[in-house]
């Protein structure tokens, strides 16, 4: 059995061997320190994790440097490789240093843990969940528009780090950042109220596809007002499929859409507006959130960075209208009409895009096809996020032998002609009657469930001729009758499941009202109750005719003398049976 270790003086020596790693970049000093202390490997390796804590900790208060702090999550790596601590001490002292270090150390830090594959290996997989948590703290300290480039490095790590199936990078749920609200201005500015200019006399004529320096796109405050609007929908596109929401984003859409077309930009230079940036296509320029003063929307709309953000936004609402999206609702449709309007607005962005200096025609293209890719991506969220890996199937390795079939218990009792003998005679016959007892249980002869028709026979007959049958005597009344007619609807009729407005109060009630509705889908079930009345009637009508028929022999004969005539036979009386009348005839 192992000696535990005492764990302040491991925990010191540790401590020692670890600013000695940090000066030299080994972890030689560490690992013999390790070997050296003798005990459970499970309690050094706490004692271990200790010491990288204490030494995170000293290196905090006295205000470190970024490669400081490098230096000593390197050799806690180099100490997980070894098996001297646990692989989440790491990114545990990378999120002490994230917590309290400033932005810029903190890029610094992540910058290495960017760099590094360690983070890849199966050995850190118990750590991942930690390091997502401490990935988000850091992107809620960072601004979108001053920490613009740290934001996407972290989002660029966690794509790399977790594949794309993963629960915590997939909006399964469809959700809109409603926090990104575009405040404008309600009121109008008076600097925007148009006033006369002084015509200035022209020295020079105006050649064809010149600008003049003092042309500009005018501005008002409901286009000004029309302009901002549409953030609104790009942010929530849901609320389009309301009536009134879609005429307003139809309107305000055109509104732009004839804006941008009757004031197109070109690639002169302008002096007046001293656009530079339309003669440097490889400038990269982010705006991370628009400004919506009035006095600005001039300048932006005269600038082709803001005109393709604008018209691309109009292209992802589009598209997304248009899609197939697993979360919408059945009422959130377009209708014919409606997909007509957002086909041909597609064309006129697509048409202005490329009419946008510089570059315009490759500028559509990349757009086409990020937008094509973004449709296989919405097919594969509509599926449930599959995984990309496929499994690999190995076809070296040598088929599989069919093991022989282990001998059941009941091969013992199996006679040589294939019976089973179960010691008694009668459970033997029973036994063997067929050969597959689950196919004699799936046999025609064991349905004893009936048929509608059948069933329901004598009530239907009961309903459509009330009279014949007194209201105790009816089959709907019968509470064993009801129990095994309600059973049977649920199994074999689609009624029993009609939702009604006035569910009957009683059950009788409700099984006339059924049987009303079975008698229209079984029509053969009235016409045999016609065939069986009509047999009646004919017989009816045959013991009339015979009894008709004895009367009169009767009449003759009292002609004779022999027999008095009856007087009480009727034909219109009860039947009377031949051997009866015979009977009551030699009384007399």
């Amino acid at each position: 059995m192992a000696a535990c270790v005492e764990f302040e003086a491991a925990r010191r020596l540790f401590l020692e061997a670890i600013r000695e790693g940090c000066i030299s970049s080994t972890i030689d000093g560490l690992e013999k320190k390790y070997k050296e202390i003798e005990g459970n490997d499970a309690e050094k390796r706490v004692a271990v994790e200790q010491a990288f804590k204490d030494e995170v900790y000293e290196r905090l208060i006295t205000k470190s440097s970024a490669q400081d702090f490098i230096s000593i999550v390197k050799l806690a790596i180099l100490a997980v490789e070894k098996e001297m601590t646990q692989a989440i001490t790491p990114i545990i002292m990378m999120g002490d240093i994230f917590e309290t270090q400033t932005l810029d150390i903190c890029q610094d830090v992540f910058n290495y843990l960017q760099s590094a594959s360690w983070i890849t290996e199966p050995s850190f997989a118990p750590g991942k969940n930690i390091l997502l948590r401490l990935c988000n703290d850091i992107l809620k300290r960072l601004s979108k528009s001053q920490n613009t480039v740290f934001c996407g490095q972290i989002q660029m790590f966690l794509v790399k780090v977790f594949p794309p199936p993963a629960k915590s990078g997939v909006n399964l749920q469809g959700h809109f950042n409603m926090e990104n609200v575009t405040e404008y201005s309600l009121t109008v500015d008076d600097d925007l109220i148009p006033s006369t200019r002084e015509e200035k006399p022209i020295s020079v004529e105006m050649e064809e596809g010149e600008m003049d320096e003092h042309a500009g796109v005018p501005i008002d405050y409901n286009l000004y007002r029309k302009f901002w609007i549409l953030q609104d929908f790009f942010r929530y596109p849901l609320q389009v499929y309301n009536r009134v929401s879609w005429k307003q984003m139809q309107h305000n859409t055109e509104e732009v859409l004839r804006c941008f077309t009757s004031y197109k930009l070109d690639e002169v230079k302008m002096s007046s507006r001293n656009i530079t940036s339309l003669k440097q296509p490889d400038r990269d320029v982010y705006f991370a959130k628009y400004l919506t003063n009035q006095k600005l929307l001039d300048l932006e709309l005269s600038d082709s960075n803001f005109r393709r953000s604008v018209l691309v936004q109009l292209l992802i609402l589009f598209q997304f209208l248009m899609a197939s999206v697993k979360f919408k609702l059945d009422v959130q449709e377009l209708s014919e009409e409606q997909s007509k309007w957002v086909s041909d607005c597609t064309e006129r962005v697509y048409e202005l895009i490329k009419e946008t200096p510089p570059g315009g025609e490759k500028f559509a293209e990349i757009v086409k096809h990020v937008l094509s890719r973004e449709i296989n991506w919405n097919h594969w969220k509509n599926e449930g996020c599959p995984s990309f890996v496929s499994k690999v199937f190995e076809t070296d390795k040598p088929p599989k032998t069919q093991k022989s079939r282990k001998r059941s218990i009941a091969d013992e009792y199996r006679l040589k002609d294939k019976k089973i003998n179960l010691g008694n005679t009668e459970l033997s016959r029973l036994w063997n009657l067929a050969p597959d007892n689950l196919g004699a249980c799936r046999s025609q002869a064991r349905v004893f469930l009936p048929s509608l028709e059948d069933f329901f026979e004598d009530a239907i007959y009961q309903v459509e001729s009330p009279s014949d049958v007194a209201e105790t005597e009816k089959l709907v009344n019968d509470g064993n009758y009801g129990w095994r007619a309600l059973r049977l609807l649920a199994r074999c009729s689609p009624h029993f499941f009609t939702y009604s407005n006035m569910p009957p109060k009683t059950l009788p009630l409700y099984l006339e009202g059924m049987i009303k509705k079975l008698a229209k889908d079984l029509p053969s079930s009235l016409i045999k109750h016609e065939e069986v009345a009509e047999e009646e009637d004919e017989q009816q009508e045959e013991d009339e005719e015979f009894l008709k028929h004895e009367q009169e022999e009767a009449e003759q004969v009292n002609e004779k003398g022999e027999y008095h005539s009856i007087q009480s036979l009727s034909v219109n009386n009860i039947p009377i049976q031949l051997s009866t009348f015979l009977l009551f005839l030699k009384t007399r």
